[in-house]
């Protein structure tokens, strides 16, 4: 695997047996939706090996790249040492659900949040419910969800708003945002706080 754009482009990235990592023509697709420039914070959860928050960090944000798979840490740990990237990348040892709901450290929305959990996950539903209520997401954070073609994420998930889809193989970009009647009941103190996972 290698870096497709940004500073760090052509850089090499270890992978690792067990995981699916995302593929560069799958981050070039993304990255060109999301605009050249990813400045901010990106969220990666499911991090995997880390590829696709590293291509964010090439591109000029920073990362926070959550798994909590020790074999999947080990690598993620290795790449980001191996680009030189350590100021620019926080790697967090947590439940993806967990760390949705919960968001410990970040004082404020996020940008972006990439989530691509094993495509066989029961409750990919149940994570878009949990970063709908997640303190990482307001009005303008873009939340994309990586899946497979024969999944249909978002159905129940009324507080999200599918924007766009993008298929690329066997793999789906799901883009959702926040509903402005959602913002409008967080800003009011109406919504319940995230009680899934």
């Amino acid at each position: 695997m290698r870096i497709v754009a940004g500073e760090l482009r052509g850089r090499r990235l270890r992978g690792a047996d067990h995981l699916r990592p995302t593929g560069e023509r799958t981050r070039a697709a993304l990255f060109d939706i999301l605009g050249g420039d990813v400045g901010g914070t990106f969220v990666d959860l499911f991090a995997g090996v880390g590829s696709v928050g590293l291509e964010a960090v090439s591109r000029g944000a920073r990362a926070i790249l959550v798994d909590r798979d020790p074999r999947s840490l080990e690598v993620m740990e290795e790449n980001v040492l191996e680009l030189g990237v350590s100021e620019d990348v926080e790697i967090v040892d947590s439940d993806a659900f967990r760390y949705a709901k919960l968001a410990p450290g970040c004082t404020e929305p996020v940008p972006i949040v990439f989530a691509d959990p094993p495509y066989d996950h029961p409750a990919m539903d149940k994570l878009l419910r949990v970063l709908s209520r997640s303190p990482l997401v307001d009005l303008g954070t873009r939340i994309v969800l990586q899946h497979g073609r024969d999944r249909k994420p978002g159905r129940k998930a009324p507080d999200l708003e599918l924007q766009r889809q993008v298929r690329h193989g066997d793999a789906v970009l799901s883009f959702f945002s926040l509903t402005r009647e959602a913002a409008d009941a967080r800003a009011r103190g109406d919504a319940s706080p995230a009680d899934d996972g």
